[in-house]
């Protein structure tokens, strides 16, 4: 897949104030096992001996909490529902993109490394 290019876009999102999301996994998640991490719940496999003394050490449950919050950057003429205005890159705006239905979305840095992934439902 090619680097997507960059454009200076206007983008409405509907106005939520906070999104949050938790899940749970323990040493029998597939996920786990995908990223060979499952020795470290399991009692008899798990090594923690380079932070810990103890060697009963493990984990029993991993508690992940996302939350993202938004603010409004600038003041506009409400659309039918109200709705807040993102701001993208300092050159000329070549699309605008209304999100007035659900939609996915991904929290990236300079680097483009996705940290978040989330949807949003109306």
């Amino acid at each position: 897949m090619e680097a997507s290019e960059r454009q200076k876009g206007k983008i409405i999102l509907p106005k939520f104030q906070k999104l949050e999301s938790n899940f749970q996994l323990s040493g029998d998640d597939e996920i786990l096992k995908h990223l060979k991490i499952e020795d470290a719940f399991d009692k008899n496999r798990a090594d923690f001996s380079g932070i810990s003394m103890d060697n009963n050490l493990h984990i029993s449950k991993l508690i992940h909490r996302a939350v993202v919050k938004t603010f409004q950057l600038e003041e506009a003429p409400p659309p039918a529902k109200e709705m807040i205005y993102v701001r993208i890159v300092q050159q000329p705006i070549t699309f605008t993109f209304i999100a007035d239905h659900s939609f996915l979305y991904f929290i990236v840095d300079k680097a483009r490394n996705v940290h978040f992934i989330g949807t949003y439902y109306d």
